[in-house]
């Protein structure tokens, strides 16, 4: 799956990436790893409860700007949504990738160094 960023989020990345080079050595691995440190931490707060009716979408795409696009794996796409449909956190998947890099951009989540 393939999701759209926006440019000036891209380089709000690509800034901690430069500050942090332990933690990615690209963009698409620093999304896709805050993805899966999101989907960790979330699943760690909110276990197992009851699941949530309404269905979860791909987003629309509101920002006519520039965008940049980033491939996400099927398995983290399909575990990412599956998540979101069942416990309700957020409504999309790329709000989902957003909220989890932002919380890692923004210093509340430590991303561990890759090995």
């Amino acid at each position: 799956m393939i999701l759209e960023f926006t440019e000036k989020f891209i380089q709000m990345c690509e800034e901690y990436i430069s500050k942090n080079p332990d933690v990615a050595t690209s963009v698409e691995e620093f999304v896709k790893r805050c993805g899966r440190l999101g989907l960790y931490n979330l699943k760690s707060i909110f276990g197992d409860c009851s699941p949530n009716t309404f269905k979860v979408t791909d987003g629309a795409v509101k920002n006519k700007g520039a965008v940049c696009k980033i491939y996400i794996p099927d398995e983290d796409y399909r575990e990412v949504k599956s998540f979101l449909e069942r416990k309700g956190v957020l409504r999309t998947v790329i709000s989902f990738y957003y909220f989890s890099i932002l919380m890692v951009l923004l210093g509340y989540w430590k991303l561990p160094p890759k090995i």
